[in-house]
Parts: structure tokens; C-alpha cells; sequence
């Protein structure tokens, strides 16, 4: 036995193994594959396109965390220069409310601590401070006259506002404003070293691992994604971003398009009156975006990760406020101060995208792609089926039949008698001998072998193909149920269905009994049509029925000449 039979012998208990092909019609229109052409050339044309643009060969991980560690770092030296908001402070009044008036009349150069606030990795920048001293009294006139002929504190300008405020019951407070502008917070330097995280990998993981993704060049750009530039740089190596990538407020604005004097209503996504004249009197966030690219996902000349960071500006109420109690120098009773500042602060954003090959989002693509091209044959059953009128009822009459076993049954059973009738012809004397099966053959391949396409030895494996088919019980002749088993193969009902339905003592299942009705069909026709006479059945294998004619076909007077001219070269002589 050779490998092939014995590995098909070895499937046969398992038939769910073998693979299985849908039937299809080929529509022989021209028109019809016109369209189908053209939906499948453009079909193909988005599957290389997204293949291109989405370079399927890679897969992706996607950077959303990281770590910023930020500083200041005083300015030198230190600036003296005094803008506008020094020299008229009267034009960043705005009145927001009742109770929030902003009115700054002087400015204050803040150094060291005064300059900023920083708690972990927040830290901040005021721009717009309002320092108030309360005292608490009774609520008497000698207490309210005294507060507002009180005398400005030392430090304080001479703008100082002086207010008279009743708490409740007999408890007053005295209050001594003064607003003003930082005098030169753009000059602050703010410091940033940064790191990404790279997050866990569960898929698309390649089978050698994944890359080593190298050092980290840092690129600066502004919103409209030019380069810009800080101390004359627009570009940190590793090495330089590791002790800080340090630039002033002024610097990292200018990146992002901006200044302190500028209207906020420009970075506002709608409109809004709940916003001042100008970012140095409201505050704002400083936003810096950080995306990290790995090689192949930048446009960079440099083979490692490329960490773009974009500063941009976020219009916000950004404030911050201190309480504390103190004794004021010049003061004898105690007072609480308090500092309310506007300013800016520092935010950072991460993303970014790693890309490495791999084989599985490849697998995926064509996975997507063959279902994509599945779609053009879709389209063409509908629009064959149900859209171009009378030849659509054809179509769907062709690719979608009916099928009723008790119909079915009839017509299977036409076939077998037109295969019995051809049977009779073929086979007057009796059961069809090898010699006379062969004889037919050649005639059947004559012209082939005229031709010489086919060649006696190729004839041979033709015939040995046909006896398997006809010769079921190697009997060495073709009985009428061999013949007519092997003419209905094509049949989806066999003569052991048929059996099966007209069989009374079959078992039959609950489940068939409850959604088959063929055997309802038959015992309904059974009470219209009136049944035949018995016919007498001969027995043995080689023993053909009697036929229902009334004179039997009559014998030939002389054999085929086809079958004695071809007896030498029968396969029974050759082997």
C-alpha cells in the first residue's frame, strides 16, 4: 500500500477532515464583468494603499506615560528692563464681577522665593499678585476711622487700597490691598528632563524579540510644527537633555506662539467673556505635549527615539493662594496676610508611537484584506439577483435553487430509469462484461486517441478508474444496480434514501420526525394515487428485474466489433 492510499484509509472515519468547495456559477455576461472588474480593481487599489499608508508590516505600541521633573533656575543676570505693564498698569484693569476687580498699580522685581512656587513637580510662575493684611475689630467708629487713616506698610506701594468690612455681629475686619505685577517673570528659566514609559507588551510580540530602541534625541517645535529654537538650539542629545533642557518663560512662549501681553480670546477654543485683556493678568497653563517616536515612525537622520515637544498655551484661570498669619513690621497686633497670585504653570502630555516588524499584524492585514475582497462579489449577487429586472429572476433562479427531498426524489428517480433504459441498450445478453465496458471506453475517448492526446498506457488508467466506479463487487461484469449506483453519483439522493423514506420499520428520530415532512408527503400521495401490482423481483447480483415491456428486448445477433478487434489490449490481458 502506498503512503497516499495509506493516509487516505487513515482519514476515512474523519470525514469532517476533508476540505470542502463551494459551488459557483459563472455569469458569461461581458457587461456584468465590466462592473465586477471594476470593483475589484478598486478593491485592490484601497488594499495597497492601506497596506502603504498604514505599513502594515509593523506593529505598534502606543506611549501614553512618562516622567517630567521640573525646576527653576533664577536668571543672569538679572533683568531690569520694565514693559508696559509696569509703565501703564491702568490698562490691564478688568472688571470681571462685583466681588473680582483687578486693578494693578505698580510692579515689584520678585527674586528668589518670591519668584515662584514649587511643591514636588508643580511649580509656578505669578505674573499678577493681590497681597491683602486684615485685622480683625470690634465694630466700632473709632476702629473703622483708624483703619482707613491707617498708613501703608513698608514694602507695600502707595496705591494701597484701605477697607472697612463688617463679618458678623461685633466683629469687623480691616483690609489693606495692594495689587501688582510681577516686574519680570518671562525672564524665569524653566528646566525640564523628561523619560518615557515603555508600556507592556502582550501582543504582536516578533518571534526575535523586540528592538533595541536606542538613546533619546529631543527636538523642539512650535504648534505649527517648525523647529524652534532655545539658547540657539532646537535639538538636545541625550547626554545634553540629561542635565536639563533649561529656557526662560519668554523662550518657551515664544514657542508656542505667545507672550504675556497677549489676548487669551486667541487660544480660546470658543468664545467666552469670562477671560481678561491679556494672559499676564488671568494666568494660563503652560502646555508641553511629548511624543515619542521610535526609528521608522519619525522623519528624523537619527536611528534612534525622537521625543518632539510642542508648547502650546491653554487660556485658564490659573491661580494660587497663601494664607498665613504674621506681625507686620510697622504693625502691633496681629494680621493675617494673604498672597492670591495669577500666573503660569508648567503641564505636560504624553504620547507616541513605537513601531517594530512583526509577523502577526501582517497576518491580520491579510486576514482584513481577504475579507475586503470578498466585498466586490457581494455587491455583484445583489446587483445580479435583485437589481438589472428580468434577467435578475434567471440569475437567482440559477444560483439559488429550491430543493425538496420529496421533489428531489422524483426526479432522481427519472434519472435512474433513463440509466436503466441506457443499461438494456448497453447490456442486451445479460450483465455487461469488462470486455464490452472497455470497447465502450475507447469509442468514448476515439478522437483523444486518434489525436494521440491519449496514450494506451493513459487509457489504461481511465479504464482502471471506471471499474473501480462500475465493478463495486469485483464480480468482473457491471450488474444493472452497479450501473445505475454509479450513473445517479451526482445525485444528492441516493437509492438508499429513497429506501430510507418508504422503509416502515426504520427508527425514526423525534428530531426528524418533527421538522421532516417527506414521509407526510408520502403517505398523503399514497391515499390519491392507487398503488401497482406486485412485480416479481429475481434474485442474485448478476440477475437483472423483469422488465415492465411487454416482449423482452431481443438479443444481438453478433457481438460488437469493437470488442473483439480490442480484447487484446484489455487491462485484464495487459496484467
Amino acid at each position: 500500500m502506498t503512503v497516499a492510499e495509506c493516509v487516505a484509509s487513515w482519514l476515512d472515519p474523519w470525514p469532517w477532515l476533508w476540505p470542502e468547495i463551494p459551488r459557483r456559477v459563472s455569469l458569461q455576461s461581458k457587461r456584468l464583468a465590466c462592473v465586477y472588474l471594476v470593483l475589484m480593481v478598486a478593491m485592490l487599489a484601497y488594499v495597497v494603499a492601506d497596506f502603504i499608508t498604514t505599513e502594515a508590516w509593523h506593529a505598534k505600541l502606543t506611549i501614553d506615560r512618562g516622567a517630567v521633573t521640573v525646576w527653576r533656575e533664577a536668571p543672569s543676570p538679572l533683568p531690569t528692563d520694565v514693559g508696559a505693564h509696569c509703565t501703564t498698569p491702568e490698562a490691564y484693569d478688568i472688571v470681571f464681577s462685583g466681588g473680582w476687580i483687578y486693578r494693578p498699580r505698580s510692579c515689584r522685581m520678585l527674586t528668589g522665593p518670591s519668584a515662584f512656587r514649587k511643591t514636588g513637580n508643580w511649580l509656578f510662575f505669578p505674573t499678577y499678585l493681590e497681597e491683602t493684611y486684615s485685622w480683625s475689630h470690634a465694630c466700632s467708629e473709632l476702629d473703622r476711622q483708624n483703619c482707613l487713616n491707617m498708613s501703608k506698610l513698608e514694602g507695600m506701594s502707595e496705591h494701597v487700597q484701605l477697607t472697612w468690612e463688617p463679618v458678623h455681629d461685633n466683629l469687623c475686619k480691616c483690609n489693606m490691598k495692594d495689587s501688582y505685577f510681577s516686574q519680570n517673570p518671562q525672564e524665569e528659566i524653566l528646566v525640564i528632563i523628561h523619560e518615557y514609559a515603555m508600556p507592556q507588551v502582550s501582543l504582536y510580540v516578533p518571534f526575535f524579540g523586540l528592538p533595541d530602541w536606542g538613546s533619546v534625541l529631543t527636538v523642539l517645535l512650535q504648534p505649527d510644527g517648525s523647529r524652534c529654537e532655545v539658547r540657539g538650539k532646537s535639538q538636545f542629545t541625550a547626554e545634553e537633555a540629561a542635565s536639563g533642557i533649561g529656557a526662560s518663560v519668554r523662550d518657551w512662549m515664544r514657542c508656542a506662539g505667545s507672550d504675556l501681553d497677549q489676548d487669551p480670546m486667541t487660544f480660546a477654543r470658543h468664545e467666552s467673556s469670562n477671560l481678561a485683556k491679556h494672559l499676564r493678568t488671568m494666568g494660563f497653563s503652560l502646555h508641553f505635549t511629548l511624543d515619542y517616536r521610535s526609528a521608522g515612525a519619525h522623519h528624523e537622520d537619527y536611528p534612534g527615539v525622537v521625543c518632539y515637544i510642542t508648547a502650546s498655551i491653554y487660556a485658564q484661570w490659573n491661580s494660587n493662594v497663601e494664607v498665613q498669619s504674621t506681625l507686620p513690621e510697622g504693625s502691633q497686633s496681629l494680621a493675617e496676610h494673604q498672597l492670591y497670585m495669577y500666573g503660569v504653570t508648567p503641564s505636560f502630555g504624553f504620547k507616541g508611537e513605537f513601531r517594530y516588524l512583526s509577523h502577526s499584524p501582517i497576518m491580520t492585514w491579510i486576514i482584513q484584506a481577504a475579507v475586503l475582497f470578498a466585498l466586490p462579489a457581494t455587491v455583484m449577487r445583489y446587483i445580479v439577483e435583485f437589481a438589472i429586472g428580468p434577467p435578475s429572476t434567471i440569475y437567482r433562479r440559477e444560483t439559488c435553487r429550491p430543493f425538496d427531498i420529496y421533489d428531489h426524489l422524483r426526479k432522481t428517480q427519472a434519472r435512474m430509469l433513463i440509466s436503466h433504459s441506457c443499461y438494456h441498450s448497453m447490456a442486451k445478453d445479460g450483465p455487461m462484461s469488462m470486455d464490452s465496458l472497455y470497447g465502450y471506453l475507447e469509442e468514448l475517448y476515439a478522437r483523444q486517441i486518434k489525436a494521440g492526446t491519449v496514450q494506451a498506457d493513459e487509457l489504461n488508467l481511465l479504464w482502471r478508474a471506471t471499474l473501480t466506479g462500475f465493478d463495486a463487487d469485483e464480480s468482473g461484469k457491471v450488474s444493472l444496480q452497479e450501473f445505475v449506483q454509479a450513473a445517479s453519483l451526482i445525485d444528492d439522493l441516493h437509492i438508499e434514501d429513497i429506501v430510507h423514506f418508504v422503509d416502515k420499520d426504520r427508527n425514526i428520530g423525534m428530531v426528524e420526525k418533527l421538522l421532516d415532512s417527506t414521509r407526510h408527503q408520502l403517505l398523503k400521495k399514497k391515499s390519491v394515487i392507487q398503488p401497482m401490482k406486485s412485480v416479481e423481483v429475481l434474485g442474485g447480483d448478476d440477475q437483472t428485474p423483469a422488465s415492465p415491456s411487454p416482449e423482452p428486448p431481443q438479443p444481438a445477433t453478433e457481438p460488437p466489433n469493437t470488442v473483439t478487434d480490442r480484447r487484446s489490449s484489455s487491462p485484464r490481458d495487459l496484467d
